[in-house]
C-alpha cells in the first residue's frame, strides 16, 4: 500500500508538459516586421483539440532548455518573451499564450479556432523598463501534428 501511495505521489507531480497526449506544433511567420525583423518562430501545444492543454518543450538543446517557442529569425525579437513566467489557456475563440517579462514587457499570441489555427496576432505591451515600445502584427502559421 505504500508502495502504491508514493508511486501515485510521484506520478502526480510530473510536469503536464511531457503528459501522453497529442502534440502540435506551429511554424510561424509574422506578416510584417517586428521592430525591423520579420520573425519566424516554432512552438508545440500539448492536446490542443481537448483536455488539459499544455505547452510542450520545443527543444532541449536550446540555450534556454525550458524554451517552449523557439525563434527561427536571427535576432531576438519580443517573441522570445512568450518563454517567460508563460501561460496558456483556450478561449472562446481559439487559444492564447501569454508572457511576461518580469513586468517589463508583456507578449500575448492568439490562435484562432476558425482558421485551423493557422492565423491570429501578437501583441506586445511595453512595461516602460526600455523595450521597443508597443507592436501588433498578424501571424500565420503551418500546423503539424507530431503525434
Amino acid at each position: 500500500m505504500k508502495l502504491l501511495l508514493s508511486l501515485m505521489l510521484i506520478f502526480s507531480v510530473v510536469p503536464s508538459a511531457i503528459a501522453v497526449g497529442s502534440v502540435t506544433e506551429f511554424r510561424c511567420v509574422t506578416d510584417r516586421g517586428l521592430y525591423g525583423s520579420n520573425p519566424r518562430f516554432v512552438f508545440r501545444v500539448v492536446n490542443l483539440a481537448r483536455g488539459r492543454m499544455d505547452y510542450a518543450f520545443i527543444d532541449a538543446r536550446a540555450e534556454n532548455e525550458d524554451a517552449v517557442v523557439r525563434e527561427v529569425t536571427r535576432e531576438r525579437t519580443s517573441i522570445a518573451t512568450l518563454n517567460d513566467n508563460r501561460t496558456i489557456q483556450r478561449i472562446s475563440d481559439g487559444f492564447q499564450m501569454v508572457g511576461d517579462g518580469d513586468g517589463c514587457e508583456w507578449v500575448t499570441l492568439r490562435m484562432y479556432k476558425n482558421s485551423g489555427y493557422r492565423r491570429g496576432f501578437l501583441r506586445v505591451k511595453d512595461g516602460g523598463c526600455g523595450s521597443s515600445g508597443d507592436a501588433y502584427v498578424t501571424v500565420s502559421c503551418n500546423v503539424i501534428t507530431i503525434r
